[in-house]
């Protein structure tokens, strides 16, 4: 009799044990619901933002269509417009102050569109990389955070943390040679306007980092000419403005070279 009761005795208790598992198990599978209910909710949103940013990127790649070809069809009007002027200049020294000022105002606009077009071209590149980043990494987030969570709950039932570390960038310093002289004399002027011309034509089409190191050559040879020009030149201050000006599109030209 002892024995039967020792038998009913363990059953029940195993019975016990089997349901508490029983009642654990629908525990965790409510919880398991209830994150997936979640997740799918917030994927659901990172799609919404998914397609809205696809349409702002297929937005921006029309504006750069747009502007490209708006580009082509005056850069060369452009060129041309500053060619004239400087030869203008060059040709008329005994012009009076008011006529060569006016001629200054006028290549300093020209100049001034051009730099204008290089801030959007890079600020253009920027926006549509950032917005790839967040379209994937949104995607991705929302994936990995719901692996992580299921994963936790079954099998990692303690908290942890992950440390990320951002690496420094640095840029290097590049010296500029000095331009030799001759003893024949140099319109440096008109020799260091043909090395941006020839600069900011070969920027156009620039892709690979030894195309991008031709045109740091010539942004540089361009600004070594302007800064031999002369005091008793009659271009001199603007050869002074556009040292500055060149500066700034060198700088450029060698942040592409390290992309």
């Amino acid at each position: 009799m002892n024995s039967v009761e020792n038998e009913l005795a363990k059953l029940q208790k195993r019975f016990q044990e089997a349901a508490k598992v029983i009642d654990d198990l629908a525990k965790i599978k409510q919880e398991l619901d209830q994150l997936s209910i979640k997740y799918q909710d917030q994927l659901f949103k990172n799609s919404i933002n998914l397609d809205q940013i696809q349409q702002q990127i297929k937005s921006l790649s029309n504006d750069y269509q747009e502007y490209k070809k708006y580009w082509n069809e005056n850069f060369n009007v452009l060129i041309k417009k500053d060619q004239d002027i400087l030869t203008k200049i060059s040709e008329t020294g005994n012009q009076t102050e008011s006529e060569i000022e006016h001629n200054k105002t006028q290549l300093e606009n020209l100049e001034k569109r051009l730099e204008e077009t290089n801030v959007f071209l890079a600020t253009f590149k920027n926006n549509v990389q950032l917005n790839q980043n967040l379209a994937i990494g949104s995607c991705l987030i929302g994936f990995i955070a719901l692996i992580l969570s299921i994963y936790s709950i079954l099998f990692l039932p303690r908290n942890y943390s992950n440390t990320l570390h951002s690496p420094q960038e640095s840029s290097p310093i590049i010296a500029s040679p000095s331009p030799e002289k001759s003893s024949i004399p140099v319109n440096y002027f008109r020799e260091a306007v043909n090395k941006a011309t020839r600069a900011a034509t070969l920027a156009q089409s620039a892709k690979s980092k030894e195309e991008w190191n031709l045109v740091v050559n010539e942004w540089e040879s361009a600004i070594d000419m302007m800064k031999s020009t002369p005091s008793s030149d009659p271009n001199y201050e603007i050869a002074q403005k556009k040292v500055i000006e060149y500066q700034k599109n060198l700088n450029y030209a060698q942040q592409q070279t390290q992309e």
